[in-house]
């Protein structure tokens, strides 16, 4: 069974089993990511960008700070492209700081995409509904100039092998 549980997805668990994310959490992919907007110099006349292959790393311990970069990337999404004020910045803050005062990594997941030292996406699974047995899928972005290259989807992929681990419904 799925629901939705305020702002993120809610998964129930079938059973207290536990597992781990998988057997490299540092598991590493290389995406193709623009690096500038200007066209390239020798003779494209199509726009095409430059781009590079960059290595993004996947890292699911809690890292100082990351939350607060998820926020920042949340926020300046919200605003930017749906015109939200402050008070999303401060519900979303809010929210982080209850899960935080709560986080416990046996049943809760910060997964972050980082690219070189940044934190580039994340997706958090909150494990904390032990009552229903259940989580909630909160927090997931990924930065502007990542988007398209499969870092969203890999970031799912992972959180989803999580969730069937500790057997949420």
């Amino acid at each position: 069974r799925r629901g939705i549980k305020g702002c993120g997805y809610r998964f129930h668990r079938r059973s207290d089993r536990r597992g781990d994310l998988a057997q490299n959490p540092h598991e590493a992919e290389t995406v193709q990511c623009p690096l500038s907007e200007k066209p390239v110099q020798h003779g494209a006349e199509d726009g095409k960008r430059f781009m590079t292959q960059q290595i993004v790393s996947y890292v699911d311990t809690y890292r100082p700070g990351a939350l607060s970069t998820l926020c920042a990337l949340q926020t300046q999404y919200y605003a930017r492209d749906w015109g939200f004020d402050h008070t999303y910045e401060a519900v979303v803050s809010a929210g982080m700081g209850e899960f935080l005062s709560r986080y416990d990594p046996a049943t809760d997941l910060t997964l972050l995409a980082i690219s070189g030292d940044d934190i580039i996406g994340g997706i958090v699974i909150d494990g904390g509904d032990q009552v229903h047995r259940s989580a909630r899928l909160r927090w997931y972005i990924v930065a502007e100039n990542f988007r398209g290259r499969g870092v969203g989807r890999s970031l799912i992929e992972r959180a989803m092998k999580f969730i069937r681990r500790q057997e949420f419904e």
